[in-house]
């Protein structure tokens, strides 16, 4: 099954520049773009794509935002038969691309971090797990000016990352909602300072 992922460059009229296809040939369908990021002439889609009938691999594509070329793509599933997959992608100041998602490798769900240099290499990954919750899910993503990664999503769980993969803090305030429900999330995390 031929599935597509379709990324279009408007004009600030509402001209269509050009449109360009994710293609991916599998089994089982359901891909599913999560975020696109555009750096330095260069844009990076990231989602999820499904490798067997429960199980989904990251993928990252990389275009150019001239004429819609892509790049390079790559897909990652950290050797682990799970759902892995990629909620937002963002690009340093040195141009190296993060992708950050959710991995439901058992028991809980984990935050789910990746980077890559700009011809698409990974370079690590690293993954976080709050055990005191069986939920683990990731929402936002933010770089900060040191090229720090700070991560977050449900019950406020915030991590931060230095940018050779090491966990430099992890923070999770406390709240009076019970831990079944997920009512408590992060929709948006500003970079102040370092």
């Amino acid at each position: 099954i031929d599935t597509s992922i379709f990324t279009r460059k408007y004009s600030a009229s509402g001209e269509v520049l050009w449109t360009t296809e994710y293609r991916y040939y599998e089994d089982y369908t359901n891909n599913q773009v999560a975020s696109i990021e555009l750096f330095n002439n260069r844009i990076y889609v990231t989602g999820r794509v499904k490798d067997t009938i429960t199980d989904y691999d990251v993928f990252l594509v990389c275009y150019d935002a001239s004429d819609g070329d892509e790049l390079w793509r790559v897909s990652n599933n950290d050797n682990f038969d799970d759902r892995d997959w990629g909620n937002r992608v963002k690009v340093d100041n040195n141009g190296f691309i993060y992708v950050g998602g959710k991995s439901s490798a058992a028991p809980n769900n984990e935050y789910y971090l990746l980077k890559f240099n700009p011809e698409g290499n990974l370079l690590w990954t690293n993954r976080f797990r709050n055990d005191d919750f069986i939920i683990n899910l990731f929402t936002n993503m933010v770089i900060t000016e040191n090229n720090n990664i700070v991560i977050s999503g449900l019950y406020y769980i915030t991590v931060c990352f230095s940018s050779s993969g090491e966990l430099l803090w992890n923070k999770t305030p406390p709240s009076n909602i019970p831990i079944n429900i997920s009512s408590d999330i992060v929709n948006g995390i500003l970079p102040l300072s370092d």
